[in-house]
């Protein structure tokens, strides 16, 4: 695997192979950040990010996909709309990679009182620990459907992520027989419809598992998702899914 470093655009350099340095992914981070932060942007620099990581990286499972640290502001410090909050944790756990969520994370931590470090760093049991926290339960779902994947494919892991759709405010990718689908439109954006053409072979249906509704995949492969109010949409074939639904 490569280390990288980060560039502008969102491009990427390779340093060096067979390390594994969780932050080797800030080339993936910026660009992450900055495109949910955002909700009038495009995803151009995360498309990049996420296609020359996957050039210059031997071993794509071994980076650390994370999308907060110790060294910058949180997410919510940026923009502290829910649903975007949602979109950036399920890239961070379903992605290729390492999930790292840092402490606070699940807990939408706004970094109070400023915006970096140290405000960054707040102890969490000032929380109380609150596992009814919607990101706490979201991040719990999202692992469940990361180990039922790695469960129903022994190469989940290092099958790299591929961008399989890009629009205005909208980026699918599939992961194998996972397919993501996020929106940087916020929680005030009106509900829309992309025709999303998938990986999934023709015919089987498929549970979005946020939502437990199940739709069939057209001929093509091509799968109509509705984005309501900014939510991620996350999809796996329904025969192959367990007990999350």
């Amino acid at each position: 695997m490569s280390v990288l470093s980060a560039k502008t655009s969102g491009t990427v350099t390779a340093q060096s192979e067979y390390h594994t340095n969780p932050t080797s992914s800030t080339a993936r981070y910026f660009p992450l950040v900055d495109t949910f932060a955002n909700s009038t942007g495009d995803m151009s620099d995360l498309v990049r990010s996420i296609q020359a990581t996957s050039r210059a990286c031997t071993d794509t499972s071994l980076l650390g996909s994370f999308s907060e640290n110790h060294d910058n502001p949180r997410f919510p410090a940026k923009n502290d709309d829910m649903a975007l909050a949602r979109n950036v944790i399920t890239f961070t756990m379903l992605t290729d990679g390492i999930p790292i969520i840092y402490q606070g994370q699940e807990q939408h931590y706004r970094s109070l009182g400023g915006n970096g470090d140290p405000y960054n760093r707040e102890a969490l049991w000032l929380s109380s620990y609150d596992q009814n926290h919607e990101l706490y339960q979201l991040i719990t779902l999202l692992n469940k459907m990361r180990k039922i994947a790695m469960r129903e494919d022994p190469t989940f892991l290092t099958t790299r992520a591929e961008v399989v759709h890009k629009s205005a405010q909208t980026v699918a990718i599939q992961k194998g027989k996972l397919l993501i689908v996020l929106s940087n439109g916020s929680s005030r954006s009106t509900n829309y419809t992309r025709s999303v053409r998938s990986q999934f072979t023709t015919g089987p249906s498929v549970v979005n598992i946020l939502t437990c509704e199940t739709q069939t995949v057209e001929r093509d492969g091509s799968l109509d998702v509705t984005l309501d109010a900014g939510q991620p949409q996350v999809y796996f074939p329904s025969r192959e899914l367990g007990s999350i639904c």
